[in-house]
């Protein structure tokens, strides 16, 4: 970006980068506002010619050279399509300016004239990024000298505690369900399975012996097919008696089902059916599986007398909260649950470390 700096003599001098990234100088100037628009100026003339392609050009040079999941791509393709290339699509890689881009992040946040909320900062900041890849990108092609990105003020992400169930709402919420939603929540309450693991589950990877099942798929709604489950994180995990006992007693009934007539990922094949499948093998429907576990979640209640109260709002993405909670209130280690939810860093388990109250003991000893 050229900028100005102010000499002993007062004067200032208009300077900038040119495509090498070398430090340049387009001369000295009685007033800031001069000196800064003489850089810009000779900054834009000394750009390569490759910095005038516009954006919306790199763009699709930029997908050829990104290894990401099909998914992520389907799911990253309406922020491109809603924010991103109205706004940068025809505007050419060389005039992109870091002024520019905060100034985009800050408008991306504000309400609308109509009426209509700005954006949420974690949708910004995927908004930013995907920009800023995009750039790195143009970079690394020597399309630019540098990324206007850089240095960027994003707005902060504000803590969202995580909710999970205790022992009475898990029962008041099971008892709306109709048996087969029962059973899909028992599952997920169970296994502390991503919603796409679950649905993936086969039943070749049910060892009910051993009481343990294995994550090997992960089904994609976006894309319709069974792919590796997320980072690639195949594990096993073990399993309560009361669901082995469910898992036996309809593996009994119905056996090992058919393969879904699904598209999988890497040439694999599988022998059996979708432990959660649909009468047609087919998973079953996570949006509408949502709905329905959410209005069960609004007419149930918990307590008694003054105590009594709602469950209230629960996401299905809330059960995998409640099943770390209970491991951690049990005495297993962060690091052991981190391994079962199949978290790639033990980073992202932290968020569950004020659940591990064990620590605590000693301390309520002393104050007792």
């Amino acid at each position: 970006m050229p900028w100005a700096e102010q000499l002993e003599s007062g004067r200032w001098r208009a300077v900038y980068r040119d495509g090498a990234g070398r430090k340049k100088s387009a001369g000295t100037f009685p007033r800031k506002t001069d000196a800064v628009s003489a850089a810009h100026k000779a900054a834009l003339s000394n750009q390569p010619a490759s910095s005038a392609m516009k954006w919306g050009d790199w763009e699709p040079q930029w997908h050829e050279t990104r290894t990401v999941e099909k998914s992520t791509r389907v799911t990253e393709e309406s922020k491109l399509r809603v924010h991103v290339r109205p706004r940068w699509g025809n505007v050419p890689l060389g005039q992109i300016t870091r002024d520019d881009v905060q100034r985009w992040v800050v408008e991306l946040g504000i309400p609308k004239v109509d009426g209509g909320k700005g954006l949420s900062p974690s949708t910004v900041q995927k908004l930013y990024r995907l920009l800023s890849g995009s750039l790195r990108a143009a970079v690394n092609a020597e399309l630019i000298a540098r990324n206007p990105c850089s240095d960027i003020s994003l707005p902060r992400i504000g803590p969202t505690p995580d909710r999970f169930l205790e022992a009475d709402e898990v029962e008041a919420v099971r008892a709306p369900l109709d048996a087969a939603d029962r059973f899909v929540m028992d599952v997920l309450v169970g296994t502390g399975l991503r919603w796409g693991e679950a649905v993936g589950l086969h039943w070749e990877h049910v060892d009910l012996a051993r009481t343990v099942i294995s994550v090997e798929w992960a089904y994609s709604r976006e894309t319709g097919e069974m792919k590796p489950p997320k980072d690639h994180q195949r594990r096993s995990v073990p399993i309560g008696d009361a669901l082995a006992a469910e898992l036996s007693r309809r593996v009994e009934d119905s056996g090992w089902g058919v393969p879904a007539p699904l598209p999988y990922r890497e040439g694999r094949r599988v022998r059996s059916g979708l432990v959660l499948a649909h009468s047609d093998s087919r998973p079953p429907d996570g949006s509408n599986f949502s709905k329905r576990f959410e209005a069960a979640c609004r007419v149930a209640w918990v307590g008694k007398g003054k105590a009594r109260r709602t469950v209230g709002h629960v996401r299905v993405h809330d059960l995998r909260h409640t099943y770390a909670s209970r491991l951690l209130r049990a005495g297993v280690s962060l690091e052991q649950v981190s391994k079962l939810l199949g978290h790639a860093s033990l980073l992202t388990t932290q968020r569950y470390a004020h659940l591990a109250q064990a620590q605590w003991n000693q301390v309520r000893d002393a104050l007792n």
